[in-house]
């Protein structure tokens, strides 16, 4: 795992792009992953140090992001993506995993994420569950219908 700050400006949005590719609302989200991908390297050290890329030897094919502000409380999962021929291969799994035993060693005490309800997320949703996450509600977006999820970190 590296930080988003090792790809290039440009990366980030393709990781986004490539890894919603079959998404039927996908490109109503391009916009905001090109201005992410931008806040990524014009904040290096606020939002390009809450992130961690995987990788497949040198191949960067997913990255997950997080918002600390509310230490020790709880922290937020922003985006998660995995490009779509790594999925249910293990990598998410490992990714998100990274993470969570990153906000423990930090001293968090719970991770929230949100994901789609369509059948596009079911992948995601199988993967958090598969690690602890529990679901709590469904909730209406601006975009999509999204499921929440929380788990509480223990040493």
């Amino acid at each position: 795992m590296r930080s988003l700050l090792t790809l290039e400006k440009g990366q980030i949005y393709n990781l986004l792009e490539k890894s919603y590719d079959n998404w039927q609302d996908a490109d109503k989200h391009k916009k905001d992953w090109l201005t992410y991908d931008n806040e990524v390297f014009d904040n290096p050290l606020t939002i390009g140090k809450c992130d961690a890329v995987t990788y497949d030897g040198d191949v960067p094919i997913g990255f997950v992001s997080w918002d600390p502000r509310n230490h020790p409380g709880f922290v937020i999962i922003g985006h998660n993506c995995i490009l779509q021929e790594y999925i249910e291969k293990g990598f998410g799994k490992f990714q998100i995993k990274y993470a969570c035993n990153l906000f423990m060693k930090q001293g968090f005490e719970l991770v929230r994420v949100s994901t789609g309800s369509d059948l596009f997320f079911n992948p995601a949703r199988k993967m958090y569950e598969s690690v602890g996450f529990i679901r709590r509600e469904a909730y209406r977006n601006d975009g999509p219908d999204m499921i929440y999820y929380e788990m509480l970190l223990k040493d």
